[in-house]
Order: structure tokens, then C-alpha cells, then sequence
């Protein structure tokens, strides 16, 4: 069985019972869970530059909710200082979307609920010597893949497919990383037709 007819099949047994689902992971994060950190916008990247590659520059860290609580963060930590827990507000404190983190000796996985409690998709990390090297994500509406290469232990490119559920075929990008005093300074997408879209800063 290839891992993304595995995680087909894990986000449809998900999906009927996603509440029981839910639940269940809440209460272990629960007992697992030693800290939390409070952010607004996001915070860690658990995925190489997954904040800039999404436009945005890391967020600020709080000492408590805000009274304006959209787009602020809850990470949870467990003993080994590992996120197990992503909380992300909307609008008001009842809007919360969660990704639980599961983690294994070569990979991880994520596992994303939107607010209303329904399973949003399921991606697995693979690593190599610590480092992401390839993900498979299936969601609601589609699936993707991501590889990464990496030159001189700098991430230089992430090769993306995806597609929809309903089409055949699927598309593709590069997203390309450009480094100065080795520090990483621009993200852009660059497509087949030679589109290019800068994403960071």
C-alpha cells in the first residue's frame, strides 16, 4: 500500500467520526502536554519556512490571550519539546482550528480539524537525517506532494504536484530559496509557463 492510499483510507475512517476523533486526541494532548506557548500569527515553522512560503514574517509571542484573538496561535509542547498541538483562532474564541502532530523515529504526521470539528486534511513528513526530504498530503478536496532538495545543508527548492479529486492530471511548481550571508532572504514560485510569484518577503 503507497502512503497516499494509506492516508486516503485514514481520512475516511476519520471522517465519519471525526468528534470521536477529536476528542480522543484532545485528551491525550491533555496529558502529555507540559507548556504552551501563545502567539499572535504564527510562530514555529514545523516545516522548513512554512510561514514565509505562506507571505507571512514569524509572529510575536504573548503572555496571554488577546482581547482581539484572531490569528493568535497555541502551541503545545510535550517532555522531548515537541509540538503536538497547533491552536489557531478565528474570528472569536469559539473559531479554533487544531493540527495535531504525531511523530515516529523517520517521520511525522499532522492531522488538521477545521472549527467545526470536521477533519481537513493529513500530511506525512518523511525524514532524512532530521530533515523533511518529502510530504504527501491528502485533504477534503485533494492531495499534494512535496519534494525537497537541499544543497549544502540549505533547503534550495520544494517541487510541488497536487490536484483536485475530480481531475486526472496533476499540476506542478517549484518554490525556489535564495540565501544571503546564510540567511534566507526570498521565496518565489516559479511555474512551467515561466510565471514567476515572489512570496517572501
Amino acid at each position: 500500500m503507497n502512503e497516499l492510499h494509506w492516508l486516503n483510507e485514514q481520512f475516511h475512517e476519520i471522517q465519519p467520526k471525526a468528534d470521536s476523533f477529536l476528542d480522543t486526541y484532545l485528551s491525550s494532548v491533555k496529558t502529555r502536554a507540559v507548556r504552551n506557548v501563545i502567539s499572535k500569527g504564527a510562530l514555529y515553522n514545523l516545516r522548513p519556512f512554512e510561514i514565509q512560503r505562506s507571505g507571512f514574517k514569524l509572529g510575536k509571542e504573548l503572555k496571554a490571550l488577546p482581547k482581539n484573538i484572531k490569528n493568535t496561535h497555541i502551541y503545545y509542547f510535550d517532555i522531548e519539546e515537541r509540538v503536538i498541538l497547533t491552536e489557531i483562532y478565528g474570528q472569536s474564541g469559539k473559531i479554533k482550528n487544531r493540527a495535531f502532530y504525531f511523530y515516529e523515529a523517520n517521520e511525522f504526521k499532522s492531522i488538521c480539524f477545521n472549527s467545526g470539528g470536521s477533519i481537513r486534511n493529513i500530511m506525512l513528513s518523511s525524514l532524512d537525517t532530521g530533515r523533511i526530504v518529502q510530504e504527501i498530503n491528502f485533504g477534503k478536496y485533494g492531495e499534494s506532494s512535496y519534494n525537497y532538495l537541499y544543497e549544502n545543508n540549505r533547503l534550495t527548492s520544494i517541487t510541488i504536484k497536487q490536484k483536485e479529486h475530480d481531475q486526472d492530471d496533476y499540476s506542478s511548481h517549484q518554490v525556489l530559496f535564495k540565501y544571503l550571508d546564510g540567511e534566507m532572504i526570498k521565496i518565489t514560485n516559479v511555474f512551467p509557463n515561466g510565471y514567476q510569484e515572489q512570496r517572501y518577503p
